[in-house]
């Protein structure tokens, strides 16, 4: 689930410090979304692959983005120019 920065109104820039949220993601579990722009065009490329200890979440577009792995509050997470892993 991606959530964006701005509660005041809904025409923002979503792609700035989108917060992708992870629920409950299986080993072999992999599939893509994206998130669109103001005018509902793509902005931002989501990909994310898990195997048994780790997942790799792959982002094109966007900027400031975050990822939180819910039920994983021991998870540790690093970040990399377009991607990010989380180590379980």
């Amino acid at each position: 689930m991606a959530t964006g920065n701005c509660e005041e109104k809904t025409d923002y820039e979503y792609t700035d410090g989108t917060l992708l949220k992870l629920f409950q993601v299986k080993a072999g579990a992999e599939f893509h979304t994206m998130i669109p722009d103001k005018n509902g065009k793509e902005a931002m490329k989501v990909g994310v692959s898990r195997n048994v200890e780790r997942i790799l979440v792959e982002v094109t577009g966007g900027k400031n983005w975050k990822i939180e792995a819910a039920g994983h509050p021991e998870a540790k997470i690093r970040y990399h120019e377009n991607c990010a892993k989380i180590i379980l």
